[in-house]
């Protein structure tokens, strides 16, 4: 990449890599075949993250991305497209930090400490991933999805299974939640300090001794047709100071 022009398209052999890779030009960054399997980016330094990127418009697609205590993707610009990845065993699968505008999507984060988190990052389209059993790497956050101090943000057709947290919102606003499936988590939904939120059409379906939407002190959301499967009727856990928040299908408060 040291050779490399802005614009110009890096495709990289199957095999294993052992990099930690800084991404400062605006480019296309493809395996070969396109297949996570073939293609691995093992951190050299374990310290540091694997991708991490530091220009607008980059594209990092088909990798299979392990073994860090930091990020398998580190995203901190705008306008970039991050897709058909596997993250696994990394502390953080995806991170965005302050990035706004990213595509992700069609990507498989799993048993990482969490799966994809949002730092102050807004604007981004999170649709189509898979994120499962992202816990067993955790040290400090233990969730599926994340968004933390992140606004405008929308999450589609994402499968998150068996994560501590399927997604989590704290101080996050503005988002939409549309059609995910949040299958046996142990908080499938939480909503913290956020408020003017939309979640529509999500299947949020929890452990038996779980949780299944939780508000805590979030004002003005707008759950609506949020169901646990055919016909069956979820709880909205709600503290008192959660308040004006509207409830549409069949979606119960219980305090």
């Amino acid at each position: 990449m040291n050779n490399s022009s802005s614009g110009d398209i890096i495709a990289v052999d199957p095999g294993l890599y052992k990099e930690n890779l800084v991404v400062n030009k605006s480019l296309i960054i493809i395996s070969k075949p396109g297949e996570t399997t073939e293609t691995m980016i093992q951190a050299a330094d374990p310290e540091k993250d694997i991708f991490y990127v530091a220009a607008d418009n980059v594209t990092i697609s088909g990798f299979n991305v392990t073994g860090t205590n930091k990020s398998g993707i580190c995203y901190t610009e705008s306008g970039g497209i991050i897709a058909g990845n596997k993250l696994v065993s990394d502390e953080y699968g995806i991170y965005l930090e302050k990035a706004e505008n990213i595509t992700i999507e069609n990507n498989n984060a799993s048993q990482n400490g969490c799966g994809v988190y949002f730092s102050d990052s807004s604007g981004n389209t999170l649709k189509n991933n898979e994120v499962s059993y992202n816990w067993l790497y955790g040290k400090e956050y233990r969730n599926g999805i994340f968004l933390e101090n992140s606004s405008n943000n929308k999450l589609t057709n994402n499968n998150l299974l068996r994560n501590w947290d399927g997604i989590y919102l704290s101080n996050s606003s503005n988002n939409e939640l549309n059609k995910n499936r949040v299958i046996n988590d142990y908080f499938c939904i939480r909503l913290k300090n956020s408020n003017d939120n939309k979640l529509f059409g999500n299947t949020v379906k929890s452990i038996g001794y779980s949780y299944v939407i939780t508000l805590t002190k979030s004002n003005n959301n707008i759950l609506k047709d949020n169901s646990a499967g055919f016909m069956t009727e979820i709880t909205v856990s709600s503290d008192l100071e959660s308040k004006n928040n509207t409830l549409e299908g069949k979606q119960h408060i219980r305090r």
